[in-house]
């Protein structure tokens, strides 16, 4: 086969692909629609592990075809990933129940809580009930009398309820959520139940969808600097995780994803002190950014020094401290902050088993994450990432966005983001997490440093040659 027939044949199948993942998000969305989503969604082998398997023969293509193989312009194809991104996001919201995220129903309280004038941290929902049976500004409405575990206080970061406060007081404004009068259904699918949009958060489910077409956008920046194409942003932008989790189910993950993604911009860009402050902002979503500190700080060290370094992480810490400190003492917030930990890592009742077992995971990781360091930014945030999700005690899907924003720059032709599509496509759970992914990805781990050390000895011998030639000169 000529190499002319060799790429259209692979030109055909990208195009193949493409359009397979598109209509396959169709199909699976309007399968899920409605009531549906209650016993779909979930089974083993669902639309969204087929549209994933789509993504990775993308992601194999991607990875193994020269850059001019898409007869596509750099415009037209930054457009048509785009305006699919949007029209997923909004297919999502309006399709879809919210039915998977009773994180919803706490966010919407928290929001309220803070628009009453008091901190979630310090004030749990069961004392606010409380509070509503003497002060009316604080009675629930249809949604807020919904939330789980009642007597345990916030443990969202501090950009996270900011952003909650931001949707409830649109919300608020617009006069789209349940009066106090309603009756307050048993239970959150039976509050999703009535066909009643007020129950659905909208404005919490428009800031996440939002936020995954602003990664989309940063994503498409960060390959323009690094010279790639642009579609490897479909890896992320047209995952079924992002369409599911963001517009679906309104996490706000999505927010932290964009600032850290945004960090990684401003880290290209040699923009350190703007770099450190995204990516503490990130922190103040979930802590799972911080995995992505060090690789940070020693790709600032390699390129602008050891005093840039330790200005770097100096500059992180201040912003963490100004991020979390003011807001836990705010009518000692702190104790029901570190309350409700205490309760999320006794609810997990990991067994000496798991606790090995994550444990192993996590030294391995360290490991390989020492012995590459030096291997880039974006692959040691991407192996510390990984780490830190294996061993976290939650098992929430949508965790796995902190790990798949890195795939599409992961550029290089090895294995690295294999780990982060299974990811995408497993049938979420604790046992899924450690018997799938976990073993992918010490597989990638390996072949990614064999690959590595097996460039660095290629390009030693060259060099060394040279120097036996100049000294027998």
């Amino acid at each position: 086969m000529t190499t002319r027939a060799a790429r259209r044949l692979r030109f055909t199948a990208w195009v193949v692909l493409c359009a397979a993942v598109v209509l396959g998000h169709i199909v699976w969305l309007f399968r899920i629609s409605g009531r549906k989503i209650f016993y779909v969604v979930r089974s083993p082998f669902n639309g969204e592990t087929l549209i994933a398997l789509a993504l990775l023969g993308i992601w194999f293509l991607l990875k193994t075809a020269p850059a001019d193989a898409i007869r596509l312009s750099t415009r037209t194809s930054r457009f048509l990933i785009i305006m699919v991104a949007v029209l997923l996001q909004a297919a999502a919201i309006a399709l879809l129940l919210p039915a998977l995220n009773e994180d919803l129903v706490r966010n919407r309280l928290d929001a309220r809580t803070w628009l009453s004038g008091v901190s979630p941290y310090s004030v749990s929902p069961a004392e606010m009930r409380q509070r509503a049976l003497t002060r009316p500004k604080y009675a629930p409405d249809g949604v807020d009398s919904l939330v789980t575990a009642p007597e345990v206080h916030t443990t969202r970061g501090p950009v996270a309820e900011a952003a909650f406060v931001l949707a409830g007081w649109a919300e608020r404004s617009l006069r789209h959520s349940p009066t106090t009068a309603d009756p307050a259904p048993a239970t959150w699918p039976s509050a999703l139940m009535r066909r009643d949009w007020t129950y659905h958060a909208l404005a919490f489910r428009a800031l996440a969808a939002l936020s995954a077409v602003g990664c989309c956008l940063v994503l498409l920046r960060l390959l323009r600097v690094a010279g790639a194409s642009p579609w490897w942003a479909v890896l992320f932008a047209w995952n079924p995780l992002t369409t599911l989790e963001a517009g679906g189910m309104g996490h706000v993950d999505f927010l932290g994803v964009l600032l850290l993604l945004a960090a990684l911009l401003a880290a290209r860009q040699s923009k350190n002190i703007a770099a450190m402050v995204c990516l503490a902002l990130a922190a103040g979503v979930s802590l799972v950014a911080i995995a992505a500190a060090p690789p940070m700080i020693w790709h600032l060290r390699t390129g602008a020094g050891r005093r840039a370094a330790w200005s770097a992480a100096i500059t992180f810490l201040a912003a963490i401290v100004a991020l979390y400190v003011p807001i836990l003492l705010y009518h000692k917030g702190y104790a029901g902050w570190f309350d409700g930990w205490r309760t999320l890592l006794a609810a997990s009742n990991a067994g000496t088993l798991s606790i090995l077992i994550r444990g192993l995971v996590l030294a391995t990781a360290g490991v390989v994450a020492w012995r590459y360091r030096r291997a880039g930014l974006v692959p040691g945030a991407y192996g510390l990432v990984m780490a830190a999700l294996l061993i976290v005690p939650t098992t929430s899907h949508v965790l796995g966005a902190w790990l798949i924003c890195f795939v599409p720059l992961l550029l290089d032709r090895t294995p690295a983001g294999f780990a982060g599509i299974a990811w995408s496509a497993a049938p979420w759970s604790e046992v899924a997490r450690y018997a799938i992914v976990a073993p992918i990805a010490v597989a990638e781990w390996i072949v990614i440093g064999w690959e590595r050390r097996r460039s660095q000895t290629a390009t030693a011998q060259p060099q060394r040659s040279g120097a036996q030639t100049q000294s027998a000169g």
